[in-house]
């Protein structure tokens, strides 16, 4: 993503304004707006303008840095305000993403009162007056801004905009096609050569395995076209070079949600393999094809055989595997929370970080510690960092090809999957390597992100 810079300019009207991404609007303006600081009382708070895009909500003073720059908008903003002055804590910047919002709570009068607190549901609109406004959001801010001041014609304008925004009806309101558009237009087709793969082409697919040495034990499948194959899945997916179009057609049939085992990673030196998959019935069966010279010409002789015997046997047979070491399959659903226990676990965390006044962090102060332990967050973090381990221990020290699984294969495969690739490729500790892998193992790997967030 483009750098951002502070804002050096002031509009036509006078205040300052935010540095646009392209195919970034300003949909939504409100002047005069005060932020309050974190837990403090709605009374008093550092004036400035907040903005709502197609993208973000701005809140800008009229004396920003102009030269601080922001590398992204998701980072944590500098502080920049004067060593000294009143709310010198408070940062006088601030951008967070529309999909980082998860609530809009605003008051319709003066008094702070739980009674008087409402609620914008998504799709809806409102018309009442706004006196104060609260944002809370995914990585637990909670960002208080007083209308006092604002114009009243901009108050429901401002919320609506950004309610529209942060839970969009249609996929298209997602700032990444105005973006996508913008920058293709931008660059006039000319070469990116910073721009992330998309792993939806084939020379993506053969650009990463060139980076990582693989040789032709591999191929790019592509039988998954039409998204007949494995609906979940891209269409191009790495797999055995063994393995015929028929024989993955075949496999996916025995995996829950036709998850096959599916290429992710080889080490670049020894060339053992990371793969991740859904998981299988313990009565699979795989057509195996057998050419007999005793057959007549052109005829094949074919005979049912445990796929796990099969499939296994041919990956413990690849070049790198010269000791012939039995493929470790590492069953995450043994070793890591379900879904539905990660979800309760997050709920605990934010009732424990999500604190609206000094009064709810004194109460709950003295037994933060244990309360947080209690969640079992910590504790689902420490086995899923376990599980990545095991795939680095198994790949690096016993050379050994990994096979991660899960019922569904698309959940705390990733996450073990991801983890152990950081650990293993420092190409990926880089941001565009961080991005690349984003986009290899979450979206190509058919993460069901609406319903997880």
């Amino acid at each position: 993503m483009a750098a951002l810079r502070s804002p050096s300019l002031l509009s036509k009207d006078g205040y300052p304004q935010p540095s646009l991404l392209p195919g970034e609007i300003v949909v939504a303006k409100a002047i005069n707006v005060l932020r309050f600081q974190t837990m403090a009382d709605r009374k008093s708070g550092i004036s400035g303008v907040l903005y709502a895009t197609n993208f973000r909500m701005s809140f800008l003073t009229r004396n920003p840095s102009a030269e601080t720059q922001l590398n992204s908008v998701f980072q944590s903003n500098p502080d920049l305000t004067e060593a000294g002055e009143m709310y010198s804590d408070m940062q006088r910047e601030m951008h967070i993403p529309q999909t980082c919002i998860t609530e809009i709570l605003y008051y319709s009068s003066s008094t702070a009162d739980g009674s008087k607190v409402k609620k914008v549901l998504p799709g809806s609109r409102m018309s009442s007056k706004v006196h104060s406004l609260e944002v809370r959001c995914k990585d637990f801010r909670v960002v208080r801004f007083g209308l006092k001041f604002t114009p009243k014609k901009d108050h429901v304008k401002m919320v609506n905009a950004i309610a529209h925004y942060k839970a969009p009806t249609s996929i298209v309101l997602l700032f990444a096609f105005p973006y996508s558009m913008a920058q293709n237009s931008a660059e006039n087709g000319k070469a990116r050569l910073n721009t992330i793969p998309t792993f939806r082409t084939l020379p993506d697919w053969l650009n990463e395995l060139s980076r990582l040495q693989v040789d032709d034990t591999w191929r790019v499948a592509t039988v998954n076209s039409k998204f007949q194959t494995c609906p979940s899945l891209s269409e191009m997916f790495v797999v055995l070079a063994s393995l015929s179009d028929s024989d993955i057609n075949r496999m996916s049939l025995h995996y829950i949600d036709s998850r096959l085992p599916a290429w992710c990673w080889s080490h670049p030196k020894t060339g053992v393999p990371m793969l991740y998959s859904g998981a299988g019935s313990n009565n699979y069966y795989m057509i195996m094809i057998i050419h007999d010279p005793l057959l007549s010409l052109g005829q094949k002789a074919y005979f049912l055989r445990r796929r796990k015997t099969s499939f296994f046997r041919a990956l413990s047979l690849i070049p790198c595997n010269t000791e012939h070491k039995e493929v470790k399959v590492i069953n995450l659903m043994k070793t890591c929370p379900s879904t539905k226990e990660l979800q309760q676990s997050f709920l605990k965390l934010k009732d424990l970080c999500v604190l609206e006044t000094s009064k709810d962090f004194l109460g709950i102060d003295p037994h933060w510690l244990s309360s947080v332990e209690t969640s079992r967050w910590l504790n689902y973090v420490r086995l899923s960092l376990v599980a990545a381990m095991d795939v680095v221990q198994s790949i690096c020290c016993d050379r050994s090809p990994v096979i991660i699984k899960e019922n569904g294969g698309r959940d705390f495969v990733l996450v073990v999957g991801s983890l152990a690739q950081l650990i293993l490729d420092s190409f990926y500790r880089t941001i565009r390597g961080f991005q690349t892998l984003i986009q290899k193992m979450w979206v190509l790997g058919g993460h069901q992100f609406p319903f997880a967030l």
